[in-house]
């Protein structure tokens, strides 16, 4: 797609009062590069290139200053799979605003009427999945 009939589309669009997500970054067409060009409101962090990053002993000390430059740029941060409390636990310490995976909760369809309750975060980050937090969060 040519960049600037993408960037004018979104610009309109955004004069319309919608808000701008790019989806499964870290593949694909969904780049830095991309991000600074449409600016999005909601940058999508893939799954699946997510859970592969928590596999690495560093993900926590690198994945913190990916959600920073994203955060400066304007854009809240959602991480997609967290299916594990690996990744819930790598996402939380990034500093991400939203979450999403099966970990979580079940995809349900369109209209459903969710339980917004809390949901525990010691339970989720329970012992059951071998994660022993390191400091408190307040």
């Amino acid at each position: 797609a040519d960049e600037h009939v993408l960037a004018r589309l979104v610009r309109e669009m955004r004069r319309g009062g919608v808000r701008i997500a790019i989806d499964d970054f870290g593949t694909g067409h969904s780049t830095e590069a991309r991000i600074g060009l449409l600016s999005p409101d909601i940058v999508k962090i893939d799954g699946g290139w997510f859970a592969e990053f928590c596999r690495h002993a560093a993900a926590e000390r690198f994945f913190r200053p990916l959600v920073s430059t994203l955060h400066d740029r304007g854009a809240k941060v959602l991480v997609e799979g967290i299916e594990h409390a690996t990744h819930l636990r790598v996402a939380l310490d990034g500093g991400v605003d939203l979450l999403q995976g099966y970990h979580l909760a079940r995809p349900a369809l369109a209209g459903t009427i969710f339980n917004e309750e809390p949901l525990a975060i010691d339970a989720l980050l329970g012992m059951d999945n071998k994660v022993v937090p390191l400091h408190q969060r307040r």
